[in-house]
């Protein structure tokens, strides 16, 4: 999970400000099962000197291609999810969280596409996309983990959800790519 809050300075709470002034953005990463706070991460002053060459990747490289093809995957394995063999064997109870997850990140997705189909109309939008790396990130993973299934088990299930096998394999270098350039930002 990932808490975010404007807010400065020291440990406060997920949205104490710490009572600093200080209003950048900081993300506190929650260790889902387990009440440890594994890691702060700041994402201040430093971030706005650095350019985000994840941008020029997704707009300037054609990156967009591989993460709008990555985003409909997600969706549409989070639309199926009902008849995943994963799913089947869970109990009921898990089943039903996973599915009202999925109910809710469904809009998230089409909001993220939207998103990046109108920064590839106007450029100085594509920045903005920066606050969704982690999201485009577990899309990416998403079509890799079901690509090898379908690889690896060749259930019905992942062949279809994956489609056409000889394009997805090609793929594969094409995420492994893109995984790698959007984290990026200059020195």
């Amino acid at each position: 999970m990932l808490f975010r809050y404007a807010g400065g300075g020291g440990g406060g709470g997920g949205g104490d400000d710490g009572g600093s002034g200080d209003n950048s953005k900081q993300e506190l990463h929650w260790h889902q099962g387990s009440n440890e706070i594994i890691a702060w991460e700041r994402r201040s002053d430093e971030l706005s000197d650095k350019i985000w060459l994840g941008a020029i990747f997704l707009k300037d490289e054609g990156g967009y291609e591989i993460v709008l093809k990555s985003l409909r995957h997600y969706r549409r394995r989070l639309k199926t999810l009902g008849n995943s063999p994963e799913l089947k064997d869970a109990a009921a109870m898990f089943a039903s969280v996973l599915h009202q997850q999925a109910v809710k990140t469904v809009p998230k997705i089409d909001e993220v596409i939207k998103k990046i189909e109108a920064s590839l109309e106007d450029t100085r939008l594509v920045d903005r996309l920066v606050d969704e790396i982690p999201f485009l990130e577990k899309a990416l993973q998403c079509y890799v983990a079901d690509i090898c299934k379908a690889q690896d088990y060749g259930h019905e299930y992942f062949v279809k959800l994956v489609g056409d096998m000889e394009v997805a394999t090609k793929d594969l270098e094409t995420v492994s790519l893109a995984l790698k350039r959007i984290r990026q930002f200059s020195e």
